[in-house]
C-alpha cells in the first residue's frame, strides 16, 4: 500500500526547520534521516552515477545546514521541497562542471548540453514522496504509545473502522478517535497545517 499522508507539496515542519536553525542537533539528525534518502533519489534520477550520489547529497545536507535561515527568513513564497531540490540542482551542476573540467570526453556541444541538463522540478515519483512522508511518521511515532500509534494507524491510514479497531485493541470507539486526534495535532504542529489521509492500493 502507498500511503500518501500530506499534500504533494505540503511544506515542512516550521518547527523542525527553527529548530535547525537554531543549531539544535536532535532536530538535524531527524532532517537527515527524513530527507537523505529522498535527495539521494534526486541524484540518482538525474544521472549522477552511484559512486558520485552518495558524496553529492552530502553536500546537500551540508547546503542545508548552511543555508537554511535563507529559507526561514523568506516569505515562505514556495515549497520546501522546492527550495531543496533548488540546492540539490546546483550540487549536480557543481558536480558535472568538475566533471567536465576535469577533462571527460563529452563527444561534441549536443552531449555537453545533455550532460548538464539537470531537471527544472524533483525527479520524483509518488513512491518517493510517499516514502518521505512515511518516513516523518516514523519519527513522530516514538512519541505515542503503541496502543495509540496502532489505532491512529488503522483508523487513519488502513481506513479501517473505528468500531472494529475499537473492539480489537480492547478500547473504546470515543479512545479510538481520541487517539487518532492526538497523532494529527501533534502532526499539524509539526507541519503548520491541516493535514488529510488518503490511501491508496498498490
Amino acid at each position: 500500500m502507498i500511503v500518501k499522508a500530506f499534500p504533494d507539496d505540503a511544506p515542512t515542519s516550521p518547527t523542525l526547520l527553527v529548530s535547525i536553525a537554531e543549531g539544535e542537533q536532535e532536530a538535524w539528525e531527524r532532517f537527515v534521516r527524513i530527507y537523505t534518502p529522498l535527495v539521494l533519489r534526486w541524484c540518482q534520477r538525474s544521472g549522477v552515477q552511484e559512486s558520485d550520489a552518495y558524496d553529492t547529497t552530502q553536500n546537500v545536507m551540508m547546503a542545508v545546514n548552511r543555508s537554511i535561515e535563507r529559507f526561514e527568513h523568506r516569505c515562505h513564497d514556495g515549497s520546501f521541497r522546492a527550495w531543496l531540490w533548488g540546492l540539490c540542482r546546483n550540487k549536480i551542476a557543481d558536480l558535472r562542471r568538475g566533471s567536465s573540467k576535469g577533462g571527460v570526453a563529452l563527444g561534441g556541444t549536443d552531449a555537453i548540453d545533455l550532460f548538464m541538463n539537470i531537471p527544472e522540478h524533483p525527479p520524483e515519483t509518488s513512491e518517493d514522496v510517499s516514502g518521505l512522508h512515511l518516513r516523518v511518521l516514523e519519527e513522530l511515532r516514538i512519541g505515542f504509545s503503541e496502543q495509540v500509534w496502532t489505532a491512529f494507524w488503522r483508523s487513519t491510514i488502513e481506513n479501517d473502522s473505528a468500531k472494529d479497531v475499537a473492539q480489537d485493541l480492547g478500547i473504546s470507539v470515543w479512545a479510538v478517535y481520541k487517539a487518532r486526534t492526538r497523532v494529527l495535532t501533534r502532526l499539524r504542529q509539526e507541519f503548520g497545517e491541516e493535514i488529510s489521509f488518503r490511501s491508496v492500493p498498490d
